[in-house]
Parts: structure tokens; C-alpha cells; sequence
């Protein structure tokens, strides 16, 4: 069992290290995503600095632009 990134390719959950890459990129989508949710709830300078910290991890992380996390926001905005 090998050890990649702080999971383990078992086989079972994960078979290479590209499906662990995915989920942890998917978890950061979900981090920010959570992030707009609670900023939409309770509008403060926290919040708003907590949402950007996330923005920024995608951005600097895995490649997304400002336009394609936008269009996240977007997306979180209008399902609430």
C-alpha cells in the first residue's frame, strides 16, 4: 500500500494517485462552495476573508481561473 498526499492507494478506495489528486481537488471545491454558503448567511469580513482564502487555494492549487471559481459562486448563489 503506497502513501500518496496523505491517502493511501489501497485499491479499493483509491487505485492511483490521479483519483486521489481529483478527490482532493474536489474537497477544495466543496471547501469553497461551503464558504459562500456561510458568507450568504452571515455577511461579514470573516466570512468574506475565509471565502477568498479558498478562492485563492483553487486559483493557486489546481489551475482554475477567477472566472470559473466566479462561476462557482454564482452557482452556490442562485441554488440558495
Amino acid at each position: 500500500m503506497k502513501q500518496y498526499k496523505g491517502y493511501y492507494i489501497d485499491n479499493v478506495i483509491f487505485h492511483n494517485e490521479s483519483e486521489i489528486d481529483k478527490h482532493i481537488e474536489n474537497k477544495a471545491v466543496e471547501a469553497y462552495m461551503i464558504a459562500v454558503e456561510l458568507f450568504m448567511k452571515e455577511c461579514s469580513i470573516e466570512y468574506s476573508m475565509y471565502v477568498n482564502e479558498k478562492a485563492e487555494n483553487l486559483v493557486n492549487n489546481f489551475g482554475y481561473t477567477w472566472e470559473q471559481v466566479e462561476e462557482l459562486e454564482i452557482k452556490v448563489m442562485t441554488a440558495a
